[in-house]
């Protein structure tokens, strides 16, 4: 840590007097600097649940009788850089010893040292998160063995917390699940302050139209259906999302955006959604979010058309000499994201013998809009074409991972062929259920880059994720979880998460 002195205040004060006489006494005491050291940069701990125990190591020549101690957390009031802060002194003594009792949310630690003789002080600080069970983790959706939708969450400490709206909300949510988001920053009413607030939360869909959007640090249902609109549309609902700007859901009827959500400002959104802002409607499974256009690309199933949207969830008709005209014979089988800028279309051409092919569409430049980039026939024994299961790696390697006949391949874009995916310890008498690349990583520990697998066999799952070199699994699972039912995918929470950090910086998170 950089070292404070006040040398130079006393220097200053000694020009300051002039002339004197020399007295010829050169005996000089040096003024003590104070270092604080042994705090980490991060603490992450659970409300009601963890004891923050803090033993600071000082370097001085002060003697500790001369010294005393003040422990402060801060936390911004509104939300926004610069802001109002609000204080608490946690304590006095040179070790801390907190029972965590404070609101789910990001702190700033400080420690304070200062000699009460001279009135010197030096500080340090760490970032205090503090959630609770269900602030942090892997969240696991699932069908239930009735058919319906379930959390399961795969805590940092390897704790599975299992069946999580059954346990919360009394029961599961109706139908098979379809999607599960993460909507960092969301707003919401809190329903004991009635105040607009932004939190994380989670967005759940099932097959049988039923929404909900869940506060994650509580699981407190904070919209359904019926009140997640000013006007409840009918349609169907695909999946939530969050952009660089605001939280989205997407339907049948289109993208919809949190009313004056931007960032830039508190906004006046208490998380309703209105209406579409084109009359670009329609959509699909078939999605992919782009982070180069601060948005999505996906495929309107209506009227057989490549869309895009942006941060404010204004979606566009791609339009290019080289992709079929809306309304053609086209249909989307996936697509899926690489890196920053890519995102592939898997089509097939039914206008006359059924032809497949692996569109890119890139984006040359942030906030730009996507173009077709490339084009590839894909042979129609391809296994690729018969998979049950598609997805990319997004970060590392240029494949799309598939599952045919209950078996793992990869699919490499570059040239084209396909190989057998070898994944170490996966049951061969399990059927695949969830495959995929999950990564995190930005300013808060701890980041990853896995291959995640899922299977099922008599009413349980396993969930194996594994590092990888060049987008295929290495070595032994580094993380595991077993439990009821059958997973659809897996989405990772993180507390501190925010615009700041992940959307403009890293971009780097799995939807």
């Amino acid at each position: 840590m950089r070292k404070r002195s006040i040398f130079i205040a006393l220097w200053a004060a000694l020009a300051s007097t002039g002339c004197y006489e020399d007295q010829g006494n050169y005996t000089y005491t040096p003024i003590s600097d104070i270092e604080i050291e042994g705090m980490d940069e991060t603490y992450t701990l659970v409300t009601g649940v963890d004891t923050l125990n803090i033993t600071p190591r000082l370097t001085t020549t002060y003697p500790d009788s001369d010294l005393e101690y003040r422990w402060v957390l801060a936390k911004s009031i509104n939300n926004t850089v610069g802001g109002e802060h609000e204080y608490d002194t946690l304590g006095h003594e040179r070790d801390l010893s907190f029972p965590v009792n404070k609101a789910p949310g990001v702190y700033t630690l400080y420690c304070y040292a200062r000699n009460r003789a001279n009135g010197y002080t030096t500080f340090v600080k760490s970032t205090l998160e503090i959630g609770t069970l269900y602030s942090r983790g892997h969240y696991i959706l699932k069908e239930t063995a009735t058919g319906a939708t379930d959390l399961d969450l795969l805590m940092e400490d390897g704790r599975l917390l299992t069946d999580i709206l059954e346990r919360t909300q009394g029961a599961p949510l109706p139908g098979a699940p379809r999607n599960l988001g993460i909507l960092y920053s969301k707003f919401v009413v809190d329903p004991d302050t009635h105040a607009k607030v932004r939190v994380h939360c989670l967005g759940v869909i099932t097959r049988d139209k039923e929404v909900a959007i869940y506060r994650a640090f509580d699981m407190y249902k904070a919209f359904d259906h019926h009140t997640l609109f000013f006007d409840e549309p009918n349609e169907t609902p695909y999946r939530f999302y969050t952009t660089a700007q605001s939280c989205d859901y997407l339907a049948s009827a289109g993208v919809y955006t949190e009313h004056n959500a931007g960032i830039m400002t508190a906004g006046t959104s208490v998380g309703k959604y209105s209406f579409p802002k084109t009359d670009a409607a329609g959509g699909s499974d078939c999605w992919a979010y782009c982070p180069n256009i601060w948005g999505a690309i996906y495929w309107d199933e209506t009227h057989h058309r490549v869309l895009y949207a942006n941060a404010s969830g204004m979606a566009y008709e791609l339009t290019s000499t080289d992709f079929p005209m809306p309304g053609s014979d086209h249909e989307c089988l996936f697509m899926g994201a690489y890196g920053v800028n890519i995102v592939y279309g898997l089509f097939r051409d039914t206008s006359g013998p059924d032809a497949y092919y692996l569109y890119t569409f890139t984006t040359a430049y942030q906030r730009g809009a996507p173009a077709v980039t490339g084009v590839q026939a894909v042979a129609p024994a391809s296994k690729l074409l018969s998979a049950t299961l598609r997805a990319t790696n997004e970060k590392t390697a240029n494949i799309i991972y598939f599952v045919h006949d209950n078996k793992a391949y990869y699919h490499d874009v570059t040239n084209g062929t396909e190989h057998a995916l070898e994944i170490p310890g996966l049951p061969a008498d399990e059927t695949i259920t969830a495959i995929a690349n999950r990564h995190f990583n930005y300013a808060e520990a701890p980041a990853f880059d896995y291959f995640s697998v899922a299977t099922w066999k008599n009413g349980s799952y396993k969930l194996l994720t594994y590092l990888m070199i060049g987008g295929l699994p290495n070595g032994d699972a580094v993380l595991t979880a077993t439990g009821t039912g059958k997973i659809k995918t897996v989405q990772y929470l993180a507390p501190g998460a925010g615009y700041s950090n992940v959307f403009f910086a890293g971009r780097s998170y799995s939807r």
